[in-house]
């Protein structure tokens, strides 16, 4: 997720036990439920997927209805208010049609939307790049093009004139020039190798990038200061035994010590799902297998961003399990092992969200026919970066 000063802000997760560590007692710092905002006249809120938080805006790419939803974020409460709803399946002539969108914004106030039409399971069935202008204090848009390329994942990286696409199907990582003057998207590179395609993340220093791939093998890139990449090594999943299609996520701890790796099935049973943390080497960026760990009882993760003390983690886990929703782990700085799952009460079923340091806000993406979306608010002590 590509954000305005180029940090990724994500997290995610209400009551049972899971990972070893076993429940959290009574003190957990668990969110605690503030708003829930439903569909009303142009707000479509069908299934959705991504929200997504660019400064003082919030947008929500909607899956069924095809639209990105225009939110101001008050930045001191972090408090939403609909604004307008961009039509990107009528603008490509597929209204109606369900649609995949995952979203990256820009300085230059520009919304980048990448994805695919669904069921179609095929890199040729993508949306390209789809990129509008849009007005910070009104909502109002103007469409400014369409790049063809494949479809997947937006990531921002060192430049705020590039962006990082993980093209899933095409197993790929494509590197996507913006124009300073105009932020015309190109396509400047595409690197194709192990571990690719399926998930992104930046270390802390932003000098590497570590991606994920359907191979079953996590690579390390280094990553220069204008955005380009250069693969140095990849590592294959040690006992990861699911093969195939998947869902993937990777994330990585705020002080840089640890790299984490999720792959399951959907609709498959949960102590089948994959979970492996790795210890990252700051100077090298080389990752180092520690262990597998055991699964978690909602099935496989599909989203996770620590608190900024880097010892708390918000996830989301497979919807369609019946124990999924939004939930915490706490973090061993010095083993990296993750424990102690426990899921927030009254989050409902979701794979996406996002999360705000700033306020100490996590916004939890609907799924299904759940036409709403819901808003946490995160315990300060969560909210305040651990002292060095």
């Amino acid at each position: 997720m590509f954000k305005r000063d180029s940090k990724l802000m994500l997290a995610c997760a209400a009551l049972c036990c899971g990972v070893a560590g076993g429940l959290l007692g009574a003190d957990a710092a668990l969110p605690k439920p503030k708003a829930e905002v439903k569909e009303e006249g142009e707000l479509k809120l069908d299934w959705a997927l991504q929200p997504y938080i660019a400064g003082p805006l919030f947008f929500l790419s909607v899956h069924r209805s095809g639209v990105i939803n225009v939110f101001n974020r008050d930045e001191k409460t972090g408090d939403v208010k609909f604004l307008s709803a961009i039509p990107v399946a009528k603008d490509l002539g597929r209204e109606g049609t369900h649609l995949d969108m995952n979203l990256a914004f820009s300085a230059k106030n520009i919304i980048y939307a990448s994805g695919s039409w669904t069921h179609a399971h095929g890199d040729g069935d993508s949306i390209g790049l789809n990129y509008y202008q849009v007005e910070p204090k009104d909502g109002t848009f103007k469409k400014l093009g369409t790049l063809p390329c494949s479809a997947g994942v937006l990531y921002a990286s060192p430049d705020p004139n590039t962006l990082y696409l993980s093209a899933y199907f095409a197993t790929q990582i494509h590197v996507i020039k913006l124009d300073p003057a105009s932020g015309k998207p190109t396509v400047a590179e595409k690197l194709t190798g192990k571990g690719m395609g399926a998930g992104l993340v930046l270390s802390p220093d932003k000098k590497f990038c570590y991606t994920l791939g359907a191979d079953g093998a996590v690579s390390w890139l280094a990553c220069g200061a204008d955005g380009k990449l250069a693969p140095i090594g990849s590592l294959a999943l040690p006992e990861m035994t699911i093969s195939g299609a998947g869902d993937f996520c990777l994330f990585g701890s705020p002080d840089g010590k640890h790299v984490y790796t999720a792959v399951f099935k959907r609709y498959d049973r949960p102590e089948n799902a994959y979970l492996a943390s790795f210890k990252r080497d700051e100077k090298t960026g080389a990752l180092t297998f520690i262990e597998k760990l055991p699964p978690m009882s909602t099935g496989g993760l599909t989203q996770v961003s620590f608190a900024p003390d880097g010892l708390t983690a918000y996830f989301c886990a497979e919807p369609e399990h019946p124990a999924s929703g939004l939930g915490i782990l706490k973090r061993d700085p010095e083993t990296g092992k993750l424990s102690g799952q426990a899921m927030v009460p009254g989050a409902n079923p979701a794979s996406r969200f996002a999360y705000a340091s700033d306020t100490g806000t996590l916004y939890l993406g609907g799924t299904w026919s759940i036409k709403s979306f819901r808003i946490f608010e995160v315990p300060k002590a969560a909210v305040t970066a651990a002292k060095p």
